[in-house]
């Protein structure tokens, strides 16, 4: 009897072993992954603070939201998020990368000479949906201990496919599609994800979307190793002909594409927007492009740049001030709309 109970209780150890590893597979199968928390959605249009008075103000706000719920309004100004106060632009991007949904996020915003504490549960951004594309929200770690969210796509079904990796700019700009971004770099990616015909991954940076850190501090090496961290799990898919992997690298990332090629023997590099100047060169002549593009003649364009960004970049690139200092400084740049607080020189 005691060598048929313990023949038993081996069994059932053997099927709770094999019921774990189904369950690990059907989780690796449909993408799922529970090491990074989802950032979470304000669900409101909130513009981005001036620089000039802390804050950043609500000017949208849907009912039914959990800061509808909380009794916030439009026009209110948000002071504090978790204890971090905003007193910047670079306050409210950790802000928005840093908060976590279905989490108790504390909230604290002045309306007229009033005061207001909420607590909120804020939603999960909802994830992206690609018909005939498969997903799959992973991480990898860098060498700096950083969970970086990963989000890999591939044509739905078993074939064995060629794979891009792509590299972003010098920003700490999300690579994920979410409500209300359709900018140049979103759409560059939804054609690389929807008509390539190819895996693609891509990898945000430390501090931005779900990942762990804070982008505002990153340095050079910090970033180039969740380069190589995504590089080593992409050439480990079963699902990617590792013989056909090339790296895309788009703006500062084109400059880092051919390290990675050479030194992972990748099939080849597109670089995209790179450069061969010094970046203070770099900067002003993609300025003036884009105001060519938005229609402006070319005596606005002479205007601008000798009077705007031609200072402001001299004074951002060479003086070494930053951001909040120079538009202090230059406060009309922004009272003008020539600056606004999502202005596109720190996107680049």
């Amino acid at each position: 009897m005691e060598i048929f109970n313990k023949s038993l209780k081996i069994i059932e150890a053997m099927y709770k072993f094999l019921f774990f590893l189904i369950l690990c597979s059907f989780f690796a199968t449909v993408g799922i992954t529970q090491d990074l928390s989802r950032r979470a959605d304000f669900e409101a249009k909130i513009a981005w603070p001036d620089n000039l008075v802390p804050g950043a103000k609500i000017v949208q706000l849907e009912q039914n939201t959990p800061l509808a719920k909380a009794g916030l309004k439009v026009n209110d100004v948000i002071l504090a998020v978790n204890g971090r106060e905003i007193f910047d632009q670079e306050d409210w991007s950790a802000i928005l990368y840093g908060i976590r949904a279905n989490q108790s996020t504390q909230i604290i915003v002045k309306r007229a000479q009033e005061r207001i504490r909420v607590a909120v549960n804020l939603k999960p951004y909802a994830l992206e949906e690609y018909e005939n594309v498969e997903l799959f929200y992973e991480s990898v770690s860098n060498d700096y201990g950083q969970l970086l969210r990963t989000i890999i796509s591939k044509p739905i079904g078993d074939d064995i496919r060629p794979a891009i990796l792509l590299l972003q700019g010098l920003s700490c700009s999300s690579i994920e599609q979410y409500s209300g971004r359709s900018n140049n770099w979103i759409k560059l990616i939804q054609d690389l994800v929807t008509k390539s015909d190819m895996v693609v991954m891509r990898i945000e940076k430390p501090g931005v979307g779900d990942s762990e850190g804070d982008c505002g501090t990153v340095d050079f090496k910090t970033e180039l190793s969740g380069y190589e961290a995504a590089i080593k799990a992409l050439k480990n898919k079963p699902y990617v002909d590792t013989s056909k992997i090339i790296v895309y690298g788009n703006s500062m990332g084109s400059a880092l594409a051919p390290y990675i090629a050479n030194k992972y023997k990748l099939a080849g590099v597109i670089s995209d927007g790179t450069f061969f100047k010094s970046w203070y060169e770099h900067m002003l002549e993609i300025e003036r492009r884009i105001l060519e593009i938005e229609g402006k003649d070319q005596a606005a364009i002479y205007k601008l740049m000798n009077e705007v960004y031609i200072p402001l970049y001299h004074q951002m690139l060479i003086e070494k001030k930053n951001f909040a200092a120079i538009l202090t400084e230059n406060h009309v740049w922004a009272i003008n709309g020539i600056l606004s607080s999502n202005s596109r020189f720190q996107f680049c």
